[in-house]
């Protein structure tokens, strides 16, 4: 079995505006993911410092493009908040937005009854966490059998202040933008104006927000640390089992 990576949550890449890029050595090690022993995993109020997932500089995305791209391939986010220690996930599709100093702000809808809504409106900060291309890595895939399996992944983690907007234009542009860019490229595209009258009906159930970036964490754990060889049989297990999205995931960041 390999060693775990080191808990280096300290040298964790934040993106935002004047930050820059660190990459380390990678380790030489594969490590299965279990969580650092005594280590606690919990949500906390939204007026502490959220905890920070476990990561390894070998691990940073290469460039906030890469972010970019996460989030347009793959938009369905969970948001999580947490009211007196309990906590609350809604999954909902949300949209980034960049401005010309590296700024983020996401933009989102939401049912206005939802229970998570309320709690927002009293206390607007939250985690957004986006899941992309991810998949097993069996070590039957390896000419070395003594290793152990693992999991690679891409994330991205935000800590974000929601901020709702009640205006009927605001929900029309969430909905219209989202829409705009689920259907794009897609033959006989459909847009929000083909709902005709049915749109005003259906869109009083939801209200718009846009959500600024406080903070951002992405974790690109995509074999960085494998050795060639080992390298080598996985992109080409991947391939076999017909897994692209991770096969190119892992492509780009091991070029």
């Amino acid at each position: 079995v390999r060693h775990p990576h080191p808990d280096d949550a300290s040298a964790a890449t934040v993106f935002g505006k004047g930050a820059t890029i660190r990459r380390a050595k990678p380790p030489t090690a594969r490590s299965i993911g279990a969580p650092t022993p005594g280590a606690r995993s919990s949500l906390t109020t939204p007026h502490r410092k959220m905890r920070r997932m476990m990561t390894h500089p070998a691990f940073a995305p290469n460039s906030p493009a890469d972010i970019d791209r996460l989030i347009a391939a793959h938009p369905f986010a969970l948001m999580i908040s947490s009211a007196t220690g309990t906590p609350i996930a809604t999954p909902l599709p949300v949209l980034l937005e960049r401005d010309a100093d590296g700024a983020i702000t996401l933009l989102g809808h939401i049912a206005r009854v939802s229970p998570h809504t309320q709690l927002l409106r009293r206390e607007p900060r939250a985690l957004v966490v986006f899941l992309g291309s991810h998949g097993y890595i069996s070590p039957s895939w390896l000419a070395d059998r003594t290793q152990a399996p693992t999991w690679n992944y891409e994330t991205v983690h935000f800590e974000v202040d929601v901020e709702f907007d009640d205006r009927a234009e605001a929900t029309r542009t969430a909905l219209t933008q989202l829409v705009d860019h689920m259907e794009r490229d897609r033959p006989n595209a459909w847009s929000v104006a083909d709902m005709g009258p049915r749109y005003e009906m259906l869109a009083q159930a939801v209200v718009a927000f846009r959500a600024r970036v406080i903070s951002t964490q992405a974790k690109f754990k995509l074999g960085q640390n494998e050795r060639p060889g080992d390298l080598a049989d996985i992109l080409q297990g991947l391939e076999r089992t017909a897994q692209h999205s991770l096969l190119e995931a892992m492509t780009r960041s091991n070029p």
